[in-house]
């Protein structure tokens, strides 16, 4: 069952070398170049950090802005972060994206979105730039909807975060080993089990021992059918941090038993995995089509599963049923 975590592919590293030159400009106004960890690029000045990424699994770039409360951008909390398009449309509210799949899956190159990304950067966050709207980040990020869901609206109590499209995320993850990570998923308390599964595909990276890779992904597909919801969802969100198609089957089944009250992780571990599986082409990977009408039932649950198929459905270049659309 194990999969050895792979190697980047050579797309990453290409792809990387293009993200610094439309913003360029940044460094004209006090910006440094101060982090360059693939799949991304950070800009810092003393107020503010610009980061420009590429994320090869769907071919799909992305711009955000944080105010700087840290040394590191990646020391931040998420939530502290603005992505360039959810700046746009605080300005105007029925903005189309600019971001797309780029040319790999039939969209548009990424030196032209990037391009444009950096022409919206200049023209919608000029006063955070020059001075005169220190605390636009501020409103931006009051005027999110917020779901009363525990974990998901910010501050976060958690030692999780979940994403604006639903996948988890450990907040503070720890240099333990593999078999320290395991051996934590085997606690009697839910959230330390919960905790474990996120750890443990970091664990795994950083040891780069096959024998313990395997390990770790035997006892995350173990967690996937924990008798807790909250390991549930850590653990498909491992698993599609760590790109395992083979856990698509397992955690489309699980999504079908998923209410629609609020975001799902099944729902987003499918969607990154069925992007991984049509990237690489897996011959065993289920058809994108039966994905995505588990995606839609899921969406016809309630408003908030409505709501995260919105976000999701499109990294698998499908638009929106009529009945979620609001």
């Amino acid at each position: 069952m194990g999969k050895k975590l792979g190697a980047r592919p050579k797309q990453r590293a290409e792809a990387r070398r293009t993200l610094v030159e439309p913003f360029a400009w940044l460094l004209k106004l006090g910006f440094e170049l101060a982090e360059r960890e693939a799949p991304s690029v950070v800009f810092r000045s003393g107020r503010l950090f610009v980061a420009v990424s590429y994320y090869w699994q769907d071919e799909v770039p992305s711009v955000d802005l944080a105010k700087r409360l840290a040394d590191r951008l990646i020391d931040q909390l998420p939530g502290t972060q603005v992505r360039l398009a959810e700046l746009v449309r605080f300005h105007i509210p029925d903005a189309i994206p600019w971001a797309s799949t780029t040319e790999g899956r039939g969209g548009r190159p990424l030196s032209v979105q990037l391009a444009q990304a950096a022409d919206l950067l200049r023209t919608h966050a000029a006063g955070l730039f020059d001075g005169t709207d220190p605390d636009l980040l501020d409103r931006v990020i009051a005027a999110r909807r917020r779901h009363g869901i525990p974990g998901y609206d910010t501050p976060w109590s958690e030692p999780w975060r979940i994403g604006a499209e639903g996948g988890w995320h450990i907040k503070d993850p720890k240099p333990i080993d593999v078999a320290t990570a395991i051996a934590n998923s085997r606690d009697g308390d839910t959230v330390a089990r919960a905790t474990a599964a996120l750890q443990l595909v970091i664990s795994a990276r950083i040891e780069h021992d096959t024998q313990t890779s395997v390990d770790a992904h035997c006892r995350l597909h173990q967690l996937l059918v924990d008798d807790e919801a909250d390991v549930r969802c850590a653990a498909a969100s491992a698993l599609a941090e760590w790109g395992d198609t083979d856990a698509i089957p397992v955690v489309l089944e699980l999504l079908e038993a998923e209410p629609g009250d609020r975001p799902s992780a099944m729902a987003w571990a499918a969607t990154i995995l069925t992007c991984r599986a049509i990237h690489f082409k897996e011959p065993t990977a289920p058809y994108p089509e039966d994905v995505l009408d588990a995606l839609w039932r899921f969406g016809r649950r309630g408003v908030p599963a409505a709501e995260q198929m919105r976000q999701l459905t499109w990294r698998l270049g499908a638009g929106t049923p009529p009945d979620l659309i609001r």
